[in-house]
């Protein structure tokens, strides 16, 4: 409040005070430096929610409305807030789409009237707020609320792929002396980019941008290990970059990685985000797949002996243990989930113990 409704108030043109706002929602808010800054992301998202209920204005209604409840919300925008809808359209428009109730997008806001009214040397660094409040609004600028659990998750915005591309292209060509460095970051975003889409079983995007990415940057490899990206196939890149995450390719750390994948496969069909079930799913497929490719069946002897078990045998490991009354989702979200996998109200559920298993005794407890 201090900088927004009082420093710009009497210093519109100082691009010093819009880039430190930026940066209060980009890294006091928007990041996970600060201890509190999971509330500070719930208690924005709820003072916006109120305006905006999706996060996403529809400026068309907005701007025509006659409603009392309409003229109430635009007037709170600009009293409380101190922001236009106008400002807000160009936003969205430039950038976009944006989801208003997370802080990466008001940093992005507030860096964008900066650039519009400051002094026009001293702008590089309202640049870099939005290019780098755009990558992470890519990668986490998706509200997902789990109405089973009342919590909410961060998920990539792939919608907002070609602004954010555009953004960094944009900003080579504004900083010819950091062209270099900002293709760093513009090559992982890419890179990024492409392996988010896949799993989001959104894969004729993803092959769009790779086979933009490996044009624009053929010289780019994977970290760990370090290959070449340029002869790779799109599934060979998703499986590389799997690989890439988990370390090692051993028999148990593979294993335990394809229980993680399908675990949160399986979570987010319960909430409903069929996309990312089933890219996951599929991700899990391939993945097994080139395992036992390379390891099984190579040969007999030690190589078989770290074969994985069957990919249906590990679903229904973890489809066990996600269905778990005792240790597993909410009751409402294990239902859901059986229906949608069209399953009965008994099937997966870990088998009961026996009347004849010795158990220690069990010390009495002192009421608390």
């Amino acid at each position: 409040e201090l900088l927004r409704d009082e420093g710009l108030k009497y210093n519109p043109k100082e691009p010093l005070l819009y880039r430190e706002l930026a940066w209060f929602f980009q890294h006091k808010m928007g990041q996970n430096l600060d201890d509190a800054h999971m509330y500070f992301k719930q208690v924005w998202g709820e003072e916006f929610g109120k305006l905006f209920p999706d996060g996403h204005p529809d400026y068309a209604v907005l701007e025509k409305s006659t409603s009392e409840a309409d003229k109430t919300r635009l007037l709170t925008l600009k009293n409380v807030y101190k922001m236009d809808l106008a400002k807000m359209k160009e936003v969205d428009e430039k950038y976009g789409p944006l989801e208003w109730r997370l802080p990466e997008t008001h940093a992005i806001y507030w860096a964008h009237v900066g650039l519009q009214l400051s002094k026009k040397e001293e702008l590089i660094t309202l640049r870099r707020v939005i290019y780098q409040s755009m990558q992470l609004a890519f990668q986490r600028g998706r509200l997902i609320e789990n109405s089973f659990e009342k919590t909410i998750q961060f998920g990539p915005n792939l919608a907002m792929i070609p602004n954010a591309n555009k953004a960094y292209e944009e900003q080579q060509s504004l900083e010819p002396d950091m062209k270099d460095h900002i293709g760093t970051g513009h090559k992982n975003f890419l890179l990024d980019a492409v392996y988010l889409l896949y799993v989001n079983n959104k894969k004729a995007a993803a092959q769009q941008w790779f086979t933009y990415a490996k044009e624009k940057y053929p010289e780019a490899r994977l970290v760990t290990p370090s290959l070449p990206i340029a002869p790779m196939t799109l599934d060979d890149y998703a499986v590389s970059r799997l690989q890439e995450e988990l370390g090692d390719t051993s028999m148990d750390k593979t294993k335990a990685i394809l229980e993680g994948i399908l675990t949160t496969a399986y979570y987010s069909l319960a909430i409903g985000d069929d996309d990312y079930f089933s890219g996951l799913a599929g991700l899990a497929e391939l993945a097994w797949k080139k395992y036992t490719d390379r390891i099984t069946v190579r040969g007999t002897g030690n190589d078989a002996r770290i074969g994985l078990p069957d990919i249906n045998a590990i679903k229904r490991e973890v489809l066990t243990k996600v269905l778990d009354p005792e240790k597993g989702m909410s009751a409402l979200m294990a239902a859901q989930l059986r229906t949608r996998l069209k399953l009965s109200a008994t099937d997966y559920l870990p088998a009961p113990k026996s009347n004849n298993a010795v158990t220690a005794p069990v010390a009495p407890q002192k009421p608390q």
